[in-house]
């Protein structure tokens, strides 16, 4: 990956949880454009707590630098 960056990309689900998963990726947008909408994403954070959840039930995706 090409001036690969490190962000924080939270997923806002429809039931109000809120899951942050750490990435490498060329820009914000690429962030948060990696997986497809009807995809399942497995997330396991940095305290240790594994999420796994359909992206069509994410209401809001944001990305920040790290």
């Amino acid at each position: 990956m090409a001036n690969a960056q490190k962000f924080r990309v939270t997923y806002h689900l429809v039931n109000g949880v809120e899951v942050v998963d750490d990435v490498e990726s060329e820009s914000k947008k690429t962030a948060a454009l990696q997986y497809g909408h009807d995809e399942i994403k497995f997330v396991e954070n940095e305290d240790e707590k594994f999420y796994k959840f359909n992206l069509k039930d994410v209401v809001l995706i944001t990305v920040e630098p790290r």
